[in-house]
């Protein structure tokens, strides 16, 4: 903090540094990180919600397959937009200090959900067995749904 001006009381530092696995300096980098995102909403209101078009232009969203299912569990809203404290528990989840329990709790929510929805989708018989997929894609889809299972059973358990 030193002479640089603040957003945040020391109270709301120590808030955010208590409810979070960062440190007042991380907390501050964090936010530093979602006004880069937008600073012409974020530098008037520090509590702006940003739809989720601009949090997935952070790097490490922007990059991800999974970006939109990110922001959407990480978001109070469950739609995607995050306000700064939406923005903050998700790098607090994604940070090296954060126990791998609480990884493995947010992997289930984002990768799971995600590929639940997916198989049951393929397995619907009216909408894909004979329009969008031929049979013999059922069984790739398995295979797949299955190894990405077991990638989040070892993340469950590591």
């Amino acid at each position: 903090m030193g002479q640089r001006s603040s957003q945040f009381t020391e109270e709301e530092l120590q808030d955010y540094q208590d409810l979070t696995y960062f440190t007042k300096k991380e907390v501050m980098h964090a936010h530093m990180k979602f006004k880069a995102l937008a600073p012409e909403k974020v530098g008037h209101n520090r509590n702006a919600k940003l739809p989720m078009n601009k949090v997935l232009q952070y790097p490490e969203l922007r990059v991800n397959p999974f970006g939109d299912r990110i922001c959407k569990v990480f978001s109070t809203s469950q739609d995607g937009d995050c306000t700064f404290e939406d923005f903050l528990d998700m790098m607090s989840v994604f940070s090296d200090s954060t126990p791998k329990s609480v990884k493995a709790e947010h992997a289930f929510r984002i990768f799971v959900k995600y590929f639940c929805c997916i198989s049951l989708c393929f397995h619907t018989p009216s909408k894909f067995h004979s329009y969008l997929l031929k049979p013999h894609c059922f069984y790739q889809v398995d295979v797949i749904f299955i190894k990405l299972s077991d990638i989040c059973w070892h993340l469950i358990r590591h």
